[in-house]
């Protein structure tokens, strides 16, 4: 049976005594994907916005590096950026020229850089919870977008950056505030796991769903 990894994410959140019921907005939030769409039911996606360059959790990942803290890189900058101020830093939130609703965290991304080497006895701490304010805003900003045309009840966040306790607590403010469920994972779902593949993966079977032996991998897409 051939399991879609990035769908396989989507179903952690079923796998959870409450799960949501479609259809749902959902984030995909990992080190390869930032992805925000409208899930119908486990394989049908609608998708609303998606990174241009380097995902949230690929961010994460490169802005640690240029700390010299390691890798991977989100946990080690959650920890930091508990210790840091936020607002020691101003960095831009990425925009398009047309009305998209896609993501972009490569600027981000060099304006980290270049305040570091402008700022080299400035708190890694600060600069660490800069970033990962910064990177959440983009996140709700494209949401707020969604939300203020189109009618959302229930909204779950999934993959490996929604471990994030801070990016956690953002959301529940968030969806407290305009009374929308909000769904999360549990943290040892968040990441890859063999549950969420068996688990989608008895979904398809249940469907009729059957490959042959022929199938190969494919690193990208949704479907």
């Amino acid at each position: 049976m051939g399991v879609n990894h990035t769908l396989a994410h989507i179903y952690s959140n079923h796998l959870t005594e409450e799960p949501p019921q479609f259809p749902y907005l959902c984030f995909i939030l990992s080190g390869g994907h930032t992805f925000l769409g409208n899930v119908h039911n486990y394989t049908e996606i609608e998708v609303i916005g998606q990174t241009r360059d380097d995902a949230i959790g690929e961010a994460f990942d490169k802005v640690s590096k240029f700390l010299g803290l390691g890798y991977p890189g989100g946990p080690v900058i959650e920890a930091l950026a508990e210790r840091g101020d936020s607002n020691i830093t101003n960095f831009p939130l990425s925009k398009f020229k047309e009305k998209s609703l896609d993501f972009s965290f490569s600027g981000l991304k060099t304006a980290v850089l270049n305040f570091y080497r402008a700022n080299p006895d400035i708190k890694k701490e600060d600069i660490a919870a800069g970033f990962q304010k910064t990177a959440v805003k983009i996140l709700l900003n494209n949401l707020s977008r969604y939300i203020e045309k189109n009618r959302v009840e229930r909204i779950a966040v999934t993959g490996g950056v929604s471990a994030n306790n801070y990016l956690r607590k953002e959301f529940k403010r968030f969806c407290s505030e305009r009374k929308i469920s909000l769904f999360l994972p549990e943290l040892k779902l968040c990441t890859d796991n063999g549950a969420m593949i068996a688990g989608l993966g008895t979904r398809l079977l249940e469907s009729g769903k059957i490959d042959n032996l022929s199938l190969d991998a494919v690193s990208r897409g949704l479907t």
